[in-house]
C-alpha cells in the first residue's frame, strides 16, 4: 500500500459494499470511457475503457484490505510480547472508539486498555498453561471451522468435477461468470466467441454469446463458425455434466445445418435424449448431442448435432 493516499472508502464499515462501490464505478467509468471514445477503432476505445477502469480501481481500492494487514502484524508483534501496535480500521463515529491495538503497559501478559471488539488478549495463552481451544472466541472458531469443513467436504461418488465445481459456486450471475472465465481458461479459444454459461446440469446446457466484432463474417453478421464454436462450447460443458467419473469422451464429428442469418447474440442449448450409462458402453459407444442456436428472438438460425465416442478410462 502507498503510504499517505487517501483512503476514500474508510466510511463504510461493510466489505461487501466496498467491493460493490469499486466494481460499480469501475464499470461505470469504463462505459463512460467507451461512450466518450465511440468514434475511436475499437481496439484504442477497449484500451481507454480498461485504463479508466483500472485508474477507478486502483484509487477507490487503496486500503480496503491494510486493515487486514495491520492487524495480522499487530497480533505477531504482540505474541512476542510487543503491545504498542495500532491498527487503523477506519473513521471514528463520535460514539465508538477508533480501532486500536494499544496496551498500557510496554510489555507482558497482564491486563492491556484495548478498544479493538474482539480483545487480542482473548488470543493469548494464560500464564501457566499451554494454549487451547478454550482461549480462541467463538467467533474465529466457528469461523475457521466453517471453512476447513467446505474446503474438505468431498464431491458425491460419480460426480464429474466440472459439474461439482457448477454446483458449488453461487447459483446466480456471479457464479455463472466466474464458471465461465475458468471454462475459458481451460480452453482458451472458446473465448473468441465470449460465452456465458447460464444452465448446466446432466443431460442440458445452455450457453450465450454476444454478437461483437471478433464474430462477424464479412457481411457483419455472426459467423457460422463461431456458432458452430458456440455449439461445441454448449456440448462440452453438457458432457462434462453428464458422463460419469468412469467414462471419458471425445467429439467425433459435427453436422451443421445455417438456417437463416444470425444478426443478434445467440443462444446455444444442447441436450441429450437420456443418460448416459456405463453398463451400455461397453468398450466405446457414439452419443449424438443435438444443439438448437437461436438468435434473440428466439429464431433458430444454426442447428447441430455432434457425436461423441464414449469409452472407459
Amino acid at each position: 500500500m502507498t503510504p499517505g493516499l487517501p483512503r476514500p472508502l474508510d466510511a463504510m464499515c461493510s466489505f461487501k459494499s466496498k467491493t460493490a462501490v469499486v466494481v460499480g464505478t469501475a464499470l461505470f467509468s469504463s462505459s463512460v470511457s467507451f461512450w466518450v471514445t465511440a468514434k475511436w477503432q475499437f481496439r484504442y476505445a477497449l484500451l481507454m475503457a480498461l485504463a479508466a477502469a483500472l485508474v477507478v480501481t486502483w484509487v477507490l481500492a487503496h486500503g480496503m484490505t491494510s486493515t487486514l494487514r495491520e492487524m495480522t502484524g499487530a497480533v505477531r508483534r504482540m505474541s512476542q510480547g510487543d503491545d504498542t501496535g495500532r491498527v487503523r480500521a477506519g473513521v471514528a463515529t463520535p460514539t465508538a472508539r477508533p480501532s486500536t491495538w494499544r496496551s498500557t503497559r510496554p510489555s507482558g501478559w497482564g491486563d492491556s486498555s484495548l478498544t479493538s471488539s474482539t480483545s487480542p488478549r482473548a488470543l493469548r495463552p494464560r500464564r501457566g498453561r499451554p494454549h487451547t481451544d478454550a482461549d480462541v472466541p467463538t467467533t474465529v472458531s466457528g469461523t475457521v471451522s466453517a471453512m476447513t469443513e467446505a474446503s474438505t467436504t468431498p464431491r458425491p461418488a460419480g460426480t464429474n468435477p466440472t459439474y461439482a465445481l457448477w454446483r458449488r459456486l453461487p447459483q446466480n450471475a456471479i457464479g455463472a461468470a466466474v464458471f465461465s472465465l475458468g471454462m475459458v481458461a481451460r480452453v482458451p479459444y472458446f473465448g473468441t466467441i465470449v460465452p456465458s454459461v447460464k444452465e448446466l446440469s446432466p443431460g442440458r446446457c445452455v450457453v450465450t454469446a454476444p454478437k461483437w466484432f471478433g464474430v462477424h463474417n464479412h457481411i457483419g453478421t455472426f459467423h457460422a463458425i463461431a456458432a458452430c464454436n458456440l455449439a461445441e462450447c454448449a456440448m462440452g460443458m453438457l458432457m462434462e455434466a453428464t458422463v460419469p467419473d468412469g467414462l471419458r469422451w471425445l467429439p467425433k464429428g459435427m453436422q451443421s445445418q445455417y438456417l437463416a442469418k444470425a444478426t443478434t447474440g445467440l443462444r446455444a442449448v444442447a441436450t441429450l435424449d437420456g443418460p448416459i450409462d456405463p453398463a451400455t458402453i461397453g468398450s466405446g459407444a457414439d452419443v449424438v448431442v443435438a444443439i438448437a442456436i437461436t438468435d434473440k428472438a428466439g429464431l433458430e438460425v444454426v442447428h447441430c448435432e455432434i457425436t461423441c465416442w464414449v469409452t472407459p478410462k
